[in-house]
């Protein structure tokens, strides 16, 4: 089992530019600060809780996002979520 997984909330290639209306992240499974496994999850419509409280239940506890709006930022601690927010580019690159 993995030391920790990450989420990468994406559009295409990209970092998504607002985790609210993000509809896809890629789960990354770390063992010792390396990847040792990764997928694609679809992300609910709807509320911004509904997308955390998602990747919540699929295990993750550091979400990396572009922009997070401020109640969902605060919703995310709330939930155990670490929250990296400010990052733009190539999914392979952040």
């Amino acid at each position: 089992m993995a030391d920790e997984r990450v989420a990468v909330t994406v559009w295409g290639e990209r970092v998504s530019p607002l985790l609210d209306a993000s509809r896809q992240a890629l789960l990354l499974d770390l063992e010792q600060g390396r990847v040792v496994g990764r997928r694609q999850l679809s992300l609910p419509d709807g509320s911004g809780e509904a997308k955390l409280v998602t990747l919540r239940r699929h295990g993750v506890s550091t979400l990396l996002c572009g922009a997070a709006s401020r109640e969902l930022a605060a919703r995310a601690a709330a939930l155990g979520l670490e929250l990296v927010p400010f990052l733009a580019g190539e999914v392979e690159v952040v």
